[in-house]
């Protein structure tokens, strides 16, 4: 009987210190989830250093496909001068390729702005910034949309501007060499052999 007092105790003890700790774990859990901003922000943060990943690369991307086009525009425009094509439309080209330029130029710029105020809002804490994180996020958005729009732009310049100046060439180029009607007297009908 004494042994089973003693074994009750120590039943007892272990359940009581077990619920003891789950009462511990439990009140831990409400902790947490009362807060959750730790998390969240955590969250928040690798998403967003993802996504500043994918836009240089897609930046990179970018660039290099734009300078690939103003390089072989540029190559073009060389091989066409050698070849003799008429010079109004070749400048004309070439005038049109520095404004391709120029865009490309503000597209990278404006992709550098938007990465640089992403970044800004990632280095700031999201729980504790009253409302800045929030708004630096939304200027990082604007941002980005312009250099979107810029990337739409580049893309309708080459398509309406830099092909139609290429296509006015290949035109002139046909006119130059369409065969010109030739004059041919008719050739004299041959009398029949043997009489008039």
């Amino acid at each position: 009987m004494y042994k089973n007092k003693i074994v009750s105790l120590v039943l007892v003890g272990l359940m009581a210190g077990t619920l003891v700790l789950a009462n511990t774990a439990r009140a831990q859990e409400t902790d947490e989830t009362s807060h959750p901003w730790p998390s969240r922000c955590d969250r928040l943060q690798h998403r967003i250093e993802d996504r500043l990943a994918n836009f240089k690369e897609h930046r990179d991307n970018h660039i290099a496909k734009y300078e690939r086009i103003v390089e072989r525009s540029q190559h073009i425009i060389d091989t066409l001068r050698e070849k003799g094509y008429d010079e109004t439309l070749v400048s004309q080209l070439e005038t049109d390729l520095i404004t391709l330029k120029d865009m490309v130029h503000d597209f990278g710029g404006d992709v550098d702005a938007a990465m640089t105020a992403l970044e800004a809002a990632n280095d700031m804490n999201c729980g504790d910034s009253e409302g800045e994180f929030v708004r630096r996020l939304e200027v990082a958005r604007d941002l980005f949309r312009v250099a979107r729009e810029d990337a739409k732009s580049i893309k309708d310049f080459f398509k309406g501007t830099i092909k139609a100046d290429i296509q006015a060439l290949k035109d002139w180029k046909k006119a130059q060499h369409t065969p010109q009607a030739i004059e041919v007297s008719p050739l004299p009908i041959p009398s029949p052999v043997g009489g008039e």
